[in-house]
């Protein structure tokens, strides 16, 4: 008698059931962040040399994406840990609070993936010497204290600003300086702007979790001064990348200053939404808009630097 052979499709949607968890966990929906102030960093400064190495542009890229991704697993297991995830939590499950994957799971696989950060910044250190060193490991530390160590940066209200300086004052200017060998007023410029927008989602989570956050003494700026705060918070941070791009006419670039502008309606829907959303909402719309912002104004911006 014949053995019936296992079909191979069930093997496949297995293998897929196992990968699913992780990919929730890498929370995909965060990814254009990083991609934001690489792009606009990578063709700034294409105006500056006469030819971009690509393969430096994408290592930097992969190096950030991985920092972004272990710092979101590092947040999931040590969030879980402290007890702010819950199941009275309002945003998407988390993969510890929903028991998908373990404590000790998530928690190696954030640092597994500092560890390829950190391994794929090794030719950008040699690139760009001991600055770039700085900065990774600059980077890959202050991810794992985002929730991680003895005073965590998001349980201090010290979320927001790790977050502009790196998205904002690190990302775009290190790759900028990678392509060209120096800093200018340009790619601060440009830095300013993506880490106002990088905020955003960051707020918008906080807004969100006001209640679950102060329960486990989590106090995020949402916490301590409260979600009027929270709401102008936001509406700062969406309307301020467009009046910080009038520097850009400043350095002779009004096409810089002006195409954003683009985006500018997206900025107002958002705020919009925002104050129109009730508290003890799961705020999935004001985080989808904040998002589409964030891409569309680099986006703009980046072929803005084309032209």
């Amino acid at each position: 008698m014949k053995k019936k052979l296992a079909d191979p499709s069930m093997a496949i949607k297995q293998e897929i059931g196992l990968l699913k968890p992780w990919f929730l966990a890498a929370r995909p929906r965060t990814l254009p962040i990083c991609l934001a102030p690489i792009f606009v960093g990578t063709l700034l400064a294409k105006g500056e040399v006469a030819n971009i190495n690509w393969i430096l542009a994408i290592l930097a890229f992969l190096s950030v994406l991985f920092i972004q991704v272990g710092t979101n697993l590092v947040n999931d297991a040590l969030d879980f840990k402290k007890g702010a995830d819950t199941q009275e939590r309002l945003g998407p499950k988390r993969m510890t609070q929903a028991g998908l994957l373990s404590f000790q799971q998530v928690l190696k696989g954030g640092l597994f993936c500092f560890t390829l950060a950190l391994l794929l910044g090794i030719p950008l250190i040699v690139a760009g010497g001991w600055p770039l060193a700085l900065i990774l490991l600059f980077s890959v530390t202050c991810g794992y204290l985002y929730t991680g160590g003895p005073k965590p940066l998001a349980y201090h209200g010290l979320g927001e600003p790790f977050i502009f300086i790196f998205y904002g004052l690190v990302a775009s200017p290190a790759v900028f300086y990678l392509q060209t060998g120096f800093i200018d007023a340009a790619c601060l410029i440009a830095g300013i702007q993506m880490g106002l927008l990088a905020m955003i989602p960051n707020a918008i989570n906080n807004l969100r979790d006001i209640a679950s956050d102060a329960k486990v003494n989590k106090f995020t700026l949402a916490v301590r001064f409260g979600p009027t705060f929270a709401r102008w918070e936001i509406t700062v941070f969406s309307l301020a990348p467009f009046v910080v791009g009038f520097a850009w006419l400043l350095k002779g670039h009004p096409l810089l200053a002006l195409l954003p502008f683009a985006a500018f309606p997206l900025a107002v829907r958002l705020v919009n939404t925002i104050w129109n959303t009730s508290q003890g909402s799961s705020f999935v719309e004001s985080f989808g808009q904040s998002i589409l912002l964030l891409f569309l104004f680099a986006f703009v911006l980046g072929v803005a630097c084309l032209l």
